[in-house]
């Protein structure tokens, strides 16, 4: 039995209004409100976790996205990006329908600094199921001080003087020595 994740109570909660602006964005069909359906998505991928988010979007663009995260930003609704289920507690936006996109790194470099601030204002963290990896170590930052990130620097220094364990992964190569 999946253990239940507590929600931020700084957030807002969802409301008709909420669910009403998302369905003049995507249409009725890419907002999913069912709890039936509901539940794959709420449950973290090794079922240990279930979440309780009420809505699932499923935007098709990059535009859909932004006005999405620019919509619940003003409202301070929090948002799961579904990738692995490992975030649970929030509005969460579906971006497997986006399977036409050709130009990826394009849309990254509009939506990421988006993202990334918007967490930061909000004292959170971004990971993902293997880490940062090669081409995000410098975007810790973002939710690390630099003395943390130059402790943990450190710390894998001491553990790894040959750099052989996930090498340039996580930690920003100009710490690593």
């Amino acid at each position: 039995m999946a253990g239940s994740v507590q929600r931020n109570p700084r957030f807002s909660k969802l409301n008709d209004d909420d669910v009403r602006y998302f369905e003049g964005i995507l249409g009725t069909k890419n907002v999913v409100q069912d709890e039936g359906k509901l539940v794959t998505s709420n449950t973290d991928w090794m079922h240990k976790y279930k979440g309780s988010s009420k809505l699932l979007l499923q935007p098709r663009t990059a535009d859909q996205v932004s006005q999405i995260l620019k919509y619940c930003n003003s409202r301070n609704l929090a948002v799961v990006p579904q990738g692995g289920n490992t975030g649970l507690v929030g509005v969460i936006v579906c971006l497997s329908s986006m399977n036409k996109i050709i130009y990826f790194d394009k849309i990254l470099s509009q939506i990421e600094p988006y993202v990334y601030e918007w967490t930061s204002e909000r004292r959170g963290s971004i990971s993902a199921e293997h880490g940062l990896g090669l081409m995000k170590a410098n975007e810790i930052f973002y939710s690390k001080s630099r003395e943390t990130v130059q402790v943990m620097a450190s710390i894998k220094n001491m553990l790894d003087p040959n750099h052989i364990l996930n090498p340039y992964k996580v930690l920003p190569h100009s710490l690593i020595s």
